[in-house]
């Protein structure tokens, strides 16, 4: 049975990138909805959300702010003093990951800069996460269609 991509959820903060994800993802699944979180803050104050009405899959950048330029009252969690925008990705993932229903959405991490010192913890990522250079978002439909058929498998 063809698994259909009916919803999408774009983490990305640069507004350009944002628009160019969107043209890819609508070529690909004309039908499918999208919405975006554009911070680490939007991202985890949308976690309940996200995990009541699972989406097909999550495409997200690694590296996020913490908030919009204009400062809100979120104060940053150690982990986020520690590490710092270059691993909002992961932590957002992880937190997804550690909740009840979300170990199975399937997620796209994805950064402009691979030199991050990131390596490492791509070889720790689980089965429902995926590492995509922004050089190779033209494979995007394909790894989201294969992510998302595997995710219907494991989570029946």
């Amino acid at each position: 049975m063809k698994e259909e991509v009916t919803d999408l959820i774009i983490v990305e903060d640069n507004f350009q990138y944002e628009e160019i994800l969107i043209r890819n993802l609508e070529e690909a699944f004309p039908n499918a909805r999208h919405r975006t979180y554009y911070t680490e803050t939007d991202f985890r104050d949308n976690l309940e959300r996200i995990l009541k009405t699972p989406p097909s899959a999550i495409i997200m950048d690694i590296m996020l702010p913490w908030e919009s330029p204009k400062p809100t009252p979120h104060p940053r969690p150690p982990d986020v003093e520690r590490d710092g925008l270059t691993t909002a990705g992961f932590r957002c993932q992880k937190l997804l990951s550690e909740r009840s229903g979300g170990a199975w959405i399937p997620i796209i991490l994805y950064s402009a800069f691979p030199d991050i010192g990131i390596s490492e913890r791509l070889s720790k990522l689980p089965d429902n996460v995926r590492y995509l250079s922004k050089n190779d978002i033209a494979l995007l439909p394909g790894l989201i269609k294969m992510l998302v058929s595997s995710s219907k498998q494991v989570k029946s």
